[in-house]
């Protein structure tokens, strides 16, 4: 089963405030959609865990491509 997964994150709670565009491309290289997310707000920052290190993945002002 294909899971579908959303770039504008409208699931998230986390994401209080949020700005989200979308661009379809075609080109010889690359077909598909290029989102972009802009995190305004945030509930609390989202941190990780990567290879040793703790990484902050969203908070205030973060975008996502």
């Amino acid at each position: 089963m294909l899971k579908r997964k959303f770039g504008s994150r409208y699931d998230w709670k986390r994401v209080k405030e949020r700005a989200y565009t979308e661009l379809f491309i075609e080109t010889e290289a690359f077909k598909g959609y290029v989102t972009l997310l802009h995190m305004r707000e945030v509930r609390e920052p989202l941190y990780m865990s990567y290879e040793g290190r703790t990484i902050c993945l969203a908070d205030h002002g973060y975008y996502w491509m």
